[in-house]
């Protein structure tokens, strides 16, 4: 229910902006020409999870909520000098953000767990061996459905360990990393303090 976020973070949504339904149509801006030095951010851009994990690289009509949560909670320069609805509210904010995370989450398993058959594959070996394993415990019970998840889900098992596996082919490739460094840095500082935000 698009409801629900401003009767429950009446503090951080006084306006009583509602929060995400499935039928918030995506607004298709004209795209400008990009800066040689915005290219060059992309390129160093291209690494990061989110990268990978974009669902805005798929085209659909409706806004998807991660799309929507990750519009919401970005922090942009404000022409009118406002601070982000977030900064103010503290533990209230932190509660906020872990909502929206487990929402996005909850989604994505409620997908997966609708697409079973199609999306999600179980070794025979390893039912039997379940299977096996439920009946030392108790004879009469059997085994349902075995969920495991694929490695598009982020945070899964699987997921971890293919990054793992692509770590470990880049250190075979490129060699292991020669000297480690590691800094202190203090909240105080100027640049800290110029780099963040007010």
């Amino acid at each position: 229910d698009r409801l629900n976020d401003c009767s429950h973070y009446v503090l951080n949504l006084a306006n009583g902006d509602f929060g995400y339904h499935p039928d918030i149509k995506k607004v298709v801006q004209k795209k400008r020409r990009r800066t040689a030095t915005e290219v060059d951010e992309n390129a160093e851009n291209a690494n990061q999870p989110d990268a990978f994990y974009d669902d805005e690289a798929v085209q659909n009509d409706n806004v998807s909520m991660r799309e929507f949560y990750r519009y919401h909670c970005a922090i942009r320069d404000e022409p009118t000098g406002e601070t982000h609805f977030l900064f103010p509210y503290g533990n209230i904010a932190q509660e906020y953000m872990l909502d929206q995370s487990v929402k996005v989450d909850q989604q994505l398993y409620e997908f997966i767990k609708k697409n079973y058959d199609t999306l999600c594959t179980t070794a025979t070996e390893v039912r039997d061996y379940l299977q096996r394993e439920l009946r030392k415990t108790d004879p009469n019970k059997t085994l349902g459905k075995v969920l495991r998840l694929t490695t598009s889900v982020v945070g899964s098992p699987a997921w971890y360990q293919q990054y793992f596996h692509d770590s470990m082919a880049m250190f075979q490739r490129i060699g292991r990393p020669t000297f480690m460094i590691t800094t202190t840095s203090n909240p105080t500082w100027k640049e800290v303090k110029n780099s963040m935000m007010k």
